[in-house]
């Protein structure tokens, strides 16, 4: 897992960097590809989508979260 003090580092390296983190990749081992309440809490990039992998059934999913809601984004 990342800790918060490596993502803090990479962050403030890419924005120096000029570049942009676009999206963020998590994984649910037992549930669904859809963010769950503590994952909505915990999402700190309004820019980036949110990418969930469905470990058990093999699905991957994007997300935008901002202001508290997760609306889906289509991958193509």
């Amino acid at each position: 897992a990342l800790q918060p003090e490596d993502l803090l580092r990479l962050t403030l390296d890419s924005e120096a960097a000029g570049e942009v983190v676009w999206a963020i990749v998590h994984s649910h081992v037992a549930s669904a590809a859809e963010p769950s309440p503590s994952d909505i809490r915990a999402f700190r990039h309004p820019g980036a989508l949110l990418v969930i992998a469905d470990v058990r059934a093999g699905g991957l999913r994007a997300w935008s979260i901002r202001d508290a809601a997760a609306t889906e984004v289509r991958i193509a």
